[in-house]
């Protein structure tokens, strides 16, 4: 299994005949809803295109949807990295929202796809009160 673009990356079972593919998009609902669930995350940031995620380097899924709600996933072989771009909640320790989202995005990938979560890079982009 090479480099994707957009489309379904194969999960292969042994020993049982068959192939069930994760659309990208999947992983991205995984990852979003992981962050919007995370301890002091009050919402996602507009977030952008990275650089460090170009073509060539590795395989890019991104839906409209997700770009537009900050999340952007790459996934090649089986190895994801993510980036995020969240608003913090006000008053609370950046470093240690951070921490506890990387942990909890990571846990939710390998549990829920048995991927590996290479990386969790998060851009935050403001602080506010908790609506």
């Amino acid at each position: 299994m090479g480099k994707r673009e957009m489309g379904s990356v194969p999960v292969r079972e042994a020993g049982v005949p068959g192939e069930v593919t994760l659309d990208p998009g999947c992983v991205e609902t995984i990852v979003g809803l992981a962050a919007l669930n995370a301890y002091g995350i009050v919402a996602m940031g507009k977030g952008r295109v990275a650089q460090k995620f170009s073509e060539g380097r590795l395989g890019r899924a991104l839906s409209s949807q997700a770009k537009s709600r900050g999340v952007y996933v790459a996934v090649e072989d089986g190895r994801v990295s993510v980036e995020l771009y969240v608003v913090i909640e006000r008053g609370l320790n950046i470093r240690e929202v951070c921490r506890n989202l990387r942990s909890r995005v990571a846990y939710a990938v390998e549990s829920m796809t048995g991927y590996v979560v290479d990386r969790v890079d998060i851009h935050v982009q403001g602080v506010r009160a908790h609506d």
